[in-house]
């Protein structure tokens, strides 16, 4: 059983850390990453610069950075970059975005960093463009320096745990019909502030609000199945009278 019990809650783990968000997201700065990406799969230039100030970047840094564009980028898939390095700056009348995104393993240059930059009319453009290279160790060791970052990771880890922490709960109690309970403990509600995604907990609170009364409908049903296991006991035979002796003279 505890065999059973381990595995069941591996590979929940495995599910969770596809499905808690617990990765960041920024919902600026992504749509941002997956235009410049496609700017840079099709080799689209025209696109690429229209999206970048003049203002930072001019054309002679520009044209190099085209020119040599082949040596630097390989067409991927927007999807599988991952942002892992966020920071958020507000200022008046403009709010600039920092972020970092991994490239899948293979890429040479692993490493896209944009900075993006909006006033406050929500017209924005892209301060910054880079490409780099990082080994395993530096891609481990990237933080989130976001003011609203780590919290944002620290909260998302302990959802994901206390989502586990319900899961096994509900394996190990197993209240009437627990394989939905199971299902209900995975659904979660998304929100985002200041640019960071949250997620929360919404279906195992809501296991955590109705457990009480799950576990008393569960007792009382294995109560009632042991009421009819129990054998009925059966009326005892009443004794029967013996023949009276016959008395002395009688025929």
């Amino acid at each position: 059983m505890k065999k059973r019990l381990l595995s069941i809650t591996f590979a929940l783990l495995m599910v969770l850390a596809l499905l808690t968000g617990c990765a960041l997201h920024n919902k600026t700065l992504d749509p941002v990453m997956q235009r410049t990406v496609e700017a840079l799969n099709q080799n689209d230039m025209n696109a690429l610069r229209a999206m970048i100030s003049e203002d930072t970047v001019d054309d002679a840094a520009f044209t190099y950075f085209a020119e040599h564009l082949s040596d630097y980028w390989q067409p991927t898939e927007p999807e599988a970059l991952r942002l892992v390095k966020l920071n958020v700056q507000k200022s008046p009348g403009q709010t600039t975005w920092s972020g970092g995104y991994l490239l899948p393993d293979g890429a040479e240059y692993n490493f896209l960093s944009l900075v993006y930059a909006e006033d406050a009319e929500g017209h924005g453009e892209l301060l910054g463009l880079h490409l780099d290279q990082v080994d395993e160790t530096q891609a481990a060791g990237i933080s989130v320096h976001s003011p609203f970052g780590v919290a944002g990771l620290i909260y998302n880890l302990l959802c994901f745990a206390f989502i586990v922490f319900t899961i096994v709960d509900i394996v190990r109690k197993r209240p009437i019909k627990y394989g939905w309970y199971i299902v209900l403990a995975l659904v979660s509600f998304y929100m985002t502030f200041n640019g960071v995604r949250f997620s929360a907990p919404l279906g195992s609170i809501i296991y955590w609000a109705i457990r009480k009364g799950l576990l008393e409908k569960k007792a009382a049903r294995d109560a009632a199945l042991a009421a009819q296991d129990m054998p009925e006991n059966a009326p005892e035979d009443a004794p029967e009278l013996a023949d009276e002796p016959d008395e002395p003279g009688d025929l």
